[in-house]
């Protein structure tokens, strides 16, 4: 756990940064002290059991809390220095030097060195005249360009790529043409209006998008960023 030092100073051995689920089951294991700036991780629809991921985390973090193992609950950003972590909050500054860290989210410190390698996107679209089928969780066969969809509530559906930087630049892989390819990979696979005489109508509603990176990080810190939630 943190030690006091001196004003506004702390030091611990081994501390986990990040508030994925991955992060916070991996320090409740390992009794560690969890350091978050609190920003949300997961969007609103994504799930775990058929719960929602960041109810979860909120779940989690509570646990923590009452254990005394979030560390500065009130953190608003997290700077790296010479040996230490520069805690900034709305109201004071504090360091907390450390021996290793377990990095579970590159965004959480805010000036570390690193490069986007990929994004995760999510095309949200609304749906009109299109029946939902019981296999809410469709698998399109692509390597990239709309992978998967799912069929969520509010005639709501997500169409998941895995595309890089340059890729998220082209023409190719705009909302229009993620819209275009969702409609005809519906026609091709047999999914029509349930509605007689009407014809399936598609808007595209949302583009999300969530970073990976390539990171640059000191001895002391593990690269934990890829790992995968396992309950």
């Amino acid at each position: 756990m943190l030690r006091y030092v001196a004003p506004a100073t702390f030091e611990c051995d081994e501390l986990v940064v990040g508030a994925t689920l991955e992060a916070l089951t991996f320090a409740e294991k390992s009794s560690l002290p969890v350091l978050t700036n609190g920003k949300a991780v997961y969007f609103s629809h994504e799930l775990i059991d058929g719960k929602k991921k960041q109810d979860e985390v909120a779940s989690l973090k509570m646990a923590a809390t009452l254990e005394g193992r979030l560390a500065f609950p009130f953190c608003d950003k997290i700077f790296l220095r010479e040996g230490y972590l520069s805690i900034i909050t709305s109201t004071s500054s504090q360091k907390l030097y450390f021996d290793k860290i377990y990095l579970f989210d590159g965004e959480e410190i805010e000036n570390l060195k690193k490069t986007i390698v990929r994004f995760d996107v999510i095309d949200i679209i609304k749906k009109r005249y299109l029946l939902t089928p019981l296999q809410k969780i469709l698998e399109t066969g692509e390597e990239k360009f709309i992978k998967r969809i799912e069929f969520g509530k509010q005639n709501l559906v997500y169409c998941y790529s895995d595309l890089t930087k340059k890729e998220l630049s082209s023409h190719d892989y705009t909302e229009f043409m993620a819209r275009k390819k969702a409609a005809w990979w519906f026609k091709e696979n047999g999914y029509k209006s349930h509605v007689k005489g009407n014809v399936t109508k598609l808007k595209h509603f949302k583009r999300l998008k969530r970073a990976y990176y390539d990171l640059d990080l000191p001895d002391n810190i593990v690269d934990k960023t890829n790992e995968e939630h396992r309950p």
